[in-house]
């Protein structure tokens, strides 16, 4: 591909041979002309994007930031920037800082580490670079639940979360995705959109909703008092009938 953005001719060859075109092969439909499913944000929600590697998760995910911002402040775990400080002084100064003798503040923020798996005293007195990939994830959240706040014209803001927990091994982001049930579940100004491909752990996240991508098609099940049949939706906006059995709630808490 040259600097405009042109394929060479071997691309064109190889497109033609397996009749794809230049968009598909750059990763199918831009968001902005993705018909997201019929989905309502409200506070104190989880909603959980599902399916295999490149089924479009990260694309609906665009899509929804896009089509609810100007209802919703928005917060994405990835681009929460990580401070060179102490991982207690970032913690704090997140949650509104106070003075460096604050006892009730650095107990909160201790707290708010330790909810995520950050609760050894070295985590504490550490910077950021001096931890490990999973443990900055970890900590990524936490900053990130700690300055998600809502805008006067704003109410509600929206934590989006790709490829949650990917650096975690299964017993911590099993622990990691209760702790952001809780803590999304207590908040009517917040609300979480996550996406993975971990099966393993739609137990421990116990969505309100569950989007199913499948390569362009959105299957949605909707936590009530059951499982509810729902619509099947396309990029461009086809839908067709889905049957979903039927399942009982589980307690949120």
């Amino acid at each position: 591909m040259n600097a405009k953005g042109k394929w060479s001719m071997r691309a064109q060859i190889v497109a033609r041979w397996f009749g794809v075109d230049q968009e598909a092969a750059r990763g199918g439909a831009p968001p902005d002309a993705i018909v997201a499913p019929p989905i309502h944000l409200r506070g104190g929600q989880v909603i959980l994007l599902t399916g295999a590697s490149g089924a479009g998760k990260s694309t609906l995910l665009q899509s929804l930031c896009r089509k609810h911002n100007r209802q919703a402040s928005w917060v994405d775990i990835g681009r929460i920037d990580l401070p060179d400080a102490l991982v207690i002084d970032a913690m704090a100064e997140a949650q509104g800082g106070g003075d460096d003798d604050d006892e009730t503040a650095i107990v909160a923020a201790l707290e708010a580490l330790s909810r995520f798996g950050l609760g050894e005293v070295w985590s504490y007195l550490r910077t950021p670079a001096q931890l490990s990939e999973g443990q900055r994830w970890r900590l990524r959240l936490a900053l990130a639940l700690a300055s998600a706040r809502p805008a006067p014209d704003k109410p509600l803001t929206i934590l989006a979360a790709d490829e949650f927990a990917a650096p975690l091994d299964r017993v911590t982001a099993s622990v990691v995705a209760r702790a952001l049930n809780k803590a999304v579940s207590a908040r009517p100004d917040l609300c979480a959109i996550v996406a993975t491909t971990r099966d393993d752990l739609i137990t421990a996240l116990n969505p309100d909703l569950i989007v199913h991508c499948d390569f362009g098609t959105y299957n949605i099940q909707e936590r009530g008092s059951s499982w509810k049949d729902q619509q099947t939706t396309s990029p461009r906006g086809k839908s067709t009938s889905s049957n979903i059995s039927s399942r009982p709630r589980t307690s949120k808490r």
